[in-house]
């Protein structure tokens, strides 16, 4: 009766500090004293040695034996077992470190490997030039040529096997090459018909010191030249240059006999071309009075 009535004049620090007393005196004051904070035993180490399981890792392997999207197993993996050793120092039943003393391997582990698959097939297209051909064209005069077909590129498909093995670069293989489109030649006509006629339309009559005039008719846009051949020579009077004909093929020379031409009938010829190794001649004869 008389400690009950002690206990409770006693403040609350020390109401707890007589509860600790009689606990430990009990034999329990260990257990609360860890809880607690007011355990005073020294620390206690000691080593702790158990065995941990190593997960294996897969690995993979890239590999041109397989296509893409295939994989095959290489190795299975199998996982292993190391024994860790700690030093583990506790207080009043808390442990405060833990420190790894060793690591040794009981069973190792084995990564796993497997094969995945790069192979693949790649398209490339490239353009097939078209030639040229010629063919004759007897209707047409030589020099002239006209398009009958415009060329038009083909298409080739070259296919090729890219592949890769782990740790090298990318390899491409030709497999096959295949034209897909055929190229369509380009055809041009060559005229070969020979420049045929040169017709003289007028024969010219003058007086020395008059004006004379030749007219012709021939292939349009012919290319044409006059000599006139007097007495003394060909004549070197202006107008008679070369000169083209038109698009009827209509074409005509004027110039001034000489005031010492000799009187008599003198020959003309008048060629025209339309291209090379093709020319025609016309003959005419200038009357002198």
């Amino acid at each position: 009766m008389h400690l009950h009535k002690t206990f409770k004049k006693l403040s609350v620090v020390r109401q707890a500090a007589l509860i600790i007393i009689i606990l430990a005196v009990l034999g329990v004051a260990p257990t609360y004293a860890a809880t607690d904070g007011f355990c005073t035993s020294p620390n206690v180490s000691a080593k702790s040695i158990s065995n941990v399981s190593v997960e294996t890792i897969n690995i993979n392997i890239k590999t041109d034996a397989l296509d893409i999207g295939q994989t095959k197993s290489k190795v299975t993996g199998k996982n292993g077992i190391t024994k860790e050793t700690y030093n583990v120092v506790t207080h009043c039943g808390v442990v405060k470190s833990k420190t790894l003393i060793s690591s040794d391997v009981i069973i190792p582990v084995i990564n796993g490997e497997t094969l995945v698959g790069t192979r693949h097939n790649v398209t490339e297209s490239s353009s097939v030039p078209f030639n040229t051909v010629t063919q004759d064209d007897p209707n047409s005069y030589v020099g002239t040529n006209s398009t009958i077909t415009e060329g038009i590129d083909g298409t080739e498909e070259t296919i090729y096997t890219v592949a890769q093995n782990e740790g090298q670069a990318e390899t491409k293989t030709q497999v096959r090459s295949q034209v897909t489109i055929q190229p369509t030649n380009k055809v041009v006509s060559i005229g070969s018909k020979k420049h045929e006629y040169v017709n003289i339309l007028t024969y010219p009559v003058a007086y020395s010191g008059q004006y004379a005039t030749l007219t012709a008719n021939t292939l349009p846009s012919s290319t044409c030249n006059i000599v006139v051949n007097y007495y003394s020579g060909p004549s070197t009077a202006a107008g008679l240059y070369t000169k083209t004909s038109d698009g009827n093929g209509n074409i005509q020379w004027s110039w001034i006999v000489g005031t010492r031409t000799s009187s008599g009938s003198w020959p003309i010829t008048v060629t025209c071309s339309s291209g090379l190794d093709n020319t025609a001649s016309g003959k005419s004869i200038i009357q002198v009075n």
